[in-house]
């Protein structure tokens, strides 16, 4: 064996990992060929962390973490602030780019407010225990208690009509739902308008629904769907949506159409 593919010495094994034993190894005259049979590595990876060593230096070549990195979580301080600022305040009230609250502006919220990083699927467990997960739109109009969503009963077949319609008008079809005291929170309610792909919007509001918190409902969902002509869904209160939607139409602009449906 000659001088360049002396063994490696193993005392220093646990003491210097073996990227930059190899490494060291090519710097002080082995081929890459020879180091890659001394220390029983691929000739790949001799190149590759040569590379990294004459890119970064020895920082390049420390091991890497294994498994995935430990998201920062969410402490029960950091959930009651996020769940007071979405029903005391708008998106664009706390900085974030959207009209309503959607799943999206909630990550943005944790993001930016609370340094949390959370996937959907975390953000949805965390509405889900705030009282926010909106129910889908597969059974329009209000449900029985205890009801599944959708759940052993056909689709209305009036809800059935407004998805044909929107899908030849090209409108965006919203079914209306209402949450009461989400977060056990006497006196607030949640209005929401779920897409037909079940994607929600939604704000919340104090006290009992009035045509103001309806016209602003109406003039956030507007901007939601990007000023696209809205088919609204509704249940038991098809009458004042019917009213306050008209009346919004004539105040606003005919471009901005809301056409209420009942689902009952």
């Amino acid at each position: 064996m000659s001088a360049n593919e002396r063994r490696p010495d193993p005392r220093g094994e646990e003491e210097e990992p073996l990227r930059l034993r190899v490494v060291r190894a090519v710097e002080e005259g082995q081929t890459q060929s020879e180091a890659s049979r001394v220390f029983g590595v691929t000739r790949a990876s001799v190149n590759r962390w040569m590379g990294l060593y004459r890119e970064r230096g020895a920082e390049g070549l420390q091991p890497r973490p294994r498994g995935r990195p430990r998201q920062r979580q969410l402490t029960l301080a950091g959930s009651a602030g996020a769940l007071r600022l979405i029903l005391e305040r708008l998106p664009d009230e706390v900085g974030l780019p959207q009209p309503l609250w959607t799943r999206e502006a909630v990550q943005l919220l944790l993001e930016q407010r609370f340094g949390v990083t959370a996937s959907r699927w975390t953000v949805a467990r965390y509405m889900d225990d705030w009282g926010l997960e909106i129910p889908g739109p597969a059974a329009a109009g209000p449900r029985a208690p205890g009801q599944a969503n959708g759940a052993g009963r056909p689709e209305d077949e009036r809800f059935a009509a407004a998805r044909r319609r929107a899908r030849k008008e090209q409108a965006s079809l919203q079914v209306l739902r209402h949450i009461d005291a989400p977060g056990r929170q006497p006196g607030r309610s949640v209005l929401a308008a779920v897409s037909g792909r079940g994607e929600f919007a939604f704000l919340a509001y104090f006290g009992r629904l009035t045509g103001r918190v309806a016209w602003t409902f109406l003039d956030r969902l507007s901007a939601h769907v990007k000023g696209r002509k809205v088919i609204l869904v509704t249940g038991a209160d098809t009458g004042f949506w019917a009213e306050h939607a008209s009346g919004w139409r004539r105040a606003r602009a005919p471009a901005h159409d809301v056409v209420v449906q009942g689902a009952e």
